[in-house]
């Protein structure tokens, strides 16, 4: 498969351009995982949810069909 170089968009919960990046990739999800590789998951614990949430940072609903 041919390398092709992809703009890969970050936007922000009301849709606007927060950053762009130009990734040489085989195909778009390749593109996506190269970016995403700066973000981690994990369960958070109940200090976070403390911490976070006097800090502001309000708890989203995962969509299933986004």
């Amino acid at each position: 498969m041919a390398l092709r170089i992809y703009r890969v968009d970050e936007r922000s919960a009301k849709g606007e351009l927060v950053a762009s990046f130009l990734i040489r990739a085989q195909t778009p999800a390749q593109a996506i995982r190269h970016v995403a590789k700066r973000f981690a998951c994990e369960v958070a614990t109940p200090d976070d949810l403390v911490q976070l949430t006097l800090a502001g940072v309000k708890v989203q609903d995962a969509k299933t069909d986004e």
